[in-house]
């Protein structure tokens, strides 16, 4: 699946609703290995999201929908989790700072990037 820039900061945004506890980060903190495994984790999450989303599509009871936005959560909660040498809260860290910091934003679109032309 080709997931698109627009799509990952939909999952940055998306996982930065569950409240986790935010400490800045900025580009130069970040290591290579970081800024991967951060991206391949958002494209994962990205199609997570994209899953429960199609689920939720045709469900109206107020009870069911947040039954499955509890298990979406937690299934992006465990995907993140599983991503050696990155913690929920880098995760979340780092996707929080992608949105105000322009040189990170624009070195995770990067490796987005590389990342699908492989």
């Amino acid at each position: 699946m080709q997931t698109s820039p627009k799509l990952i900061a939909a999952a940055f945004a998306g996982f930065l609703a569950l409240g986790a506890p935010a400490v800045a980060q900025s580009a130069e903190d970040l290591t290579d290995k970081q800024v991967r495994a951060f991206v391949s984790t958002a494209m994962a999450v990205a199609e997570i999201q994209e899953h429960y989303k199609q689920d939720l599509a045709g469900v109206s009871d107020d009870a069911q929908r947040e039954e499955i936005m509890q298990e979406a959560n937690e299934a992006i909660m465990a995907r993140v989790a599983e991503t050696p040498g990155m913690s929920v809260e880098q995760y979340v860290q780092i996707a929080e700072a992608a949105q105000t910091d322009a040189e990170l934003s624009a070195r995770l679109v990067e490796e987005l990037e590389r990342q699908q032309a492989e």
